[in-house]
């Protein structure tokens, strides 16, 4: 009598490889959903760095989460030191020293600051020169919807060189930002 080899384990493993596909679109699906920004972010001006990114997904506590949302955060050029004491002023008090510390050691005689503030899913933003002013991008996917978006503050330095005087900025859609 010959015996035919059994077929449990080709029922394990297809029960396993489903499951190991959804794991995988799981977190895919989240890897935009918290503090800091992915690598290998497209476009922007390559005059341009991330310097920090702080965000709301970092509260430990309702009054952390409620200071973020108290707090005067906007989408803004930051040219000068004053600019830059508003800024950091306007931060919740959450955002430690050390977190801002990366933002006072950008030397605005060379570099201006441009500092995107949205809230963040899948979304990522970068800078673009836009003809004579900056632009802020955000890039968005369409097809997520996401039930929390935590508030997001994105600081990027932008060269100066190149620049015309006075420098404008314009937000996500395309309408100049006040000084």
């Amino acid at each position: 009598m010959t015996r035919l080899p059994s077929r449990a384990p080709a029922r394990r493993t297809a029960r396993v490889v489903p499951l190991l596909a959804l794991a995988a679109a799981a977190a895919s699906a989240t890897a935009g959903c918290g503090a800091g920004v992915l690598p290998g972010l497209t476009g922007g001006d390559p005059t341009s760095r991330l310097v920090v990114t702080w965000s709301e997904s970092t509260a430990h506590s309702r009054a952390d989460r409620d200071e973020w949302g108290d707090a005067q955060l906007r989408t803004r050029l930051v040219a000068d030191d004053a600019q830059r004491r508003e800024l950091l002023a306007s931060l919740p008090s959450v955002v430690g020293p050390d977190e801002r510390a990366p933002v006072e050691a950008v030397d605005l005689d060379e570099e201006v600051l441009v500092v995107g503030v949205y809230n963040k899913c899948t979304e990522k933003s970068h800078v673009e020169r836009d003809g004579s002013s900056l632009r802020l991008v955000i890039e968005r996917d369409s097809d997520t919807n996401c039930g929390w978006a935590p508030r997001t503050v994105d600081v990027w330095a932008v060269e100066r060189e190149g620049l015309p005087t006075p420098i404008t900025l314009r937000d996500q859609e395309g309408v100049p930002v006040p000084g």
